[in-house]
């Protein structure tokens, strides 16, 4: 029944809570383990915790984890001040690196980001890398259509 390697969090209390009437009923503690497809130490953490606090305590509890460096009207404004591009912010190519984006992040909120802990940062925003084309200085896009209009068929025709 509960035979998957990944569960999410909301398919992990709910596996807890199907637990529940089984405790209630007094059945073995292996018997329901096998059923839900976890170890029998497993069921008995269940059941004490079941014990002292009721099936609330078998509830999903938030994941506290490291808080974000940025608020979300930070992310907002930090979007903004890119838009506005490099030179505003004092760099001398119109090209953004995740260098200087790191430079702007700590002169607009003072936050230190390493160049590889801003990466998943820029791309959960929506940007990523970009190259910029490679064209010589002296291109005449123009010309170069001409030339694929009406040349390059006059060429192929003469070769054959």
């Amino acid at each position: 029944m509960w035979r998957p390697r990944r569960l999410t969090r909301p398919q992990l209390e709910e596996r807890r809570l199907a637990a529940v009437p089984m405790l209630e009923a007094r059945r073995p503690l292996p018997e329901i383990a096998a059923e839900l497809g976890v170890h029998r130490h497993t069921v008995e953490k269940w059941s004490m915790k079941y014990n002292h606090g009721g099936p609330d305590a078998l509830k999903r509890t938030v994941s506290s984890g490291r808080p974000p460096r940025l608020t979300p009207e930070q992310e907002q404004q930090l979007l903004d001040a890119l838009a506005l591009g490099c030179a505003h912010h004092g760099f001398p190519a119109e090209q953004w690196t995740m260098k200087r984006v790191c430079v702007v992040v700590e002169r607009l909120f003072g936050v230190k980001y390493h160049v590889d802990g801003l990466r998943p940062k820029m791309r959960a925003l929506g940007l990523t890398p970009q190259k910029p084309t490679k064209r010589a200085i002296e291109r005449d896009d123009e010309q170069i259509e001409t030339f694929a209009k009406e040349t390059l068929p006059e060429i192929k025709k003469s070769r054959s």
